[in-house]
Order: structure tokens, then C-alpha cells, then sequence
């Protein structure tokens, strides 16, 4: 008889649904960047590790663009 590797996760939502504990994950409404719009209202994004806005510096996404062609 197999078993559902999966069981124990869903028991474990469950229990975080029923002690009210289970957070819901946001919807990021634009491109990640260092500042983001949440629920309508602009804030720093802290938990994308690009608080420092480097994924979207011009010279950074050059770079990248070239390391990928050669």
C-alpha cells in the first residue's frame, strides 16, 4: 500500500487554517522591482532579495543579456 508523500502538508495547512495561522500570499501588481505595488499602495519590496533595485539596472540587464549570448 502506498502512502501520499504529500499527506502531511496538507495536515499541516490544515492545522494552520484551523489555529488561523496560514497567511495568505500577495499578488505582486507590477514587475519586481525595489519599490512594488501592494493592495494599491507603493512600497519597498524587502522580500525579493532586490531591495537594492539591481534586477532591473540597465547596466546589470546588459550584462546579463550578453553573458547569456556568448
Amino acid at each position: 500500500m502506498r502512502s501520499d508523500p504529500l499527506a502531511h502538508l496538507v495536515r499541516e495547512l490544515e492545522e494552520l487554517d484551523r489555529q488561523g495561522l496560514r497567511r495568505p500570499l500577495r499578488v505582486l501588481e507590477d514587475a519586481q522591482a525595489a519599490k512594488a505595488t501592494f493592495d494599491g499602495r507603493s512600497v519597498v519590496n524587502l522580500s525579493s532579495n532586490n531591495y537594492l533595485g539591481l534586477t532591473t539596472h540597465p547596466k546589470l540587464v546588459a550584462a546579463a543579456a550578453e553573458a547569456v549570448r556568448t
